[in-house]
């Protein structure tokens, strides 16, 4: 491949991963906090503005952090507790023998 082959092969590469990044990020927009009055006129008001944003953060830090503490498939306690059944000895490995002899199957030798 020639020298403008190879630039022309890589801008649209970037123009390319650009153009997904783009996409992304329009669809994954977070809304903007409620805007806040330049004076409050009223108690009323104040509790109003307030109840907005706490509302606003409750919904963008549950998204934000329902994303952050997903425990990974191999930490749940279902897949602890099948290891905890076929370790019999409790040594925290699982040996051929304990094993077969969970599942039933004759020993190794």
């Amino acid at each position: 491949m020639n020298m403008m082959g190879f630039k022309f092969t890589i801008a649209h590469i970037l123009l390319v991963a650009a153009l997904i990044h783009l996409l992304e990020a329009s669809f994954t927009e977070v809304p903007p906090p409620p805007k806040r009055p330049e004076r409050f006129n009223s108690r009323e008001e104040l509790k109003k503005y307030l109840q907005k944003v706490h509302e606003y953060h409750m919904i963008v830090g549950r998204w934000r952090l329902r994303r952050d503490h997903e425990e990974p498939d191999y930490a749940s306690s279902s897949n602890s507790d099948l290891f905890k059944f076929f370790d019999i000895n409790n040594d925290h490995l699982i040996s051929s023998k304990e094993f077969s002899q969970r599942m039933r199957f004759k020993p190794f030798n």
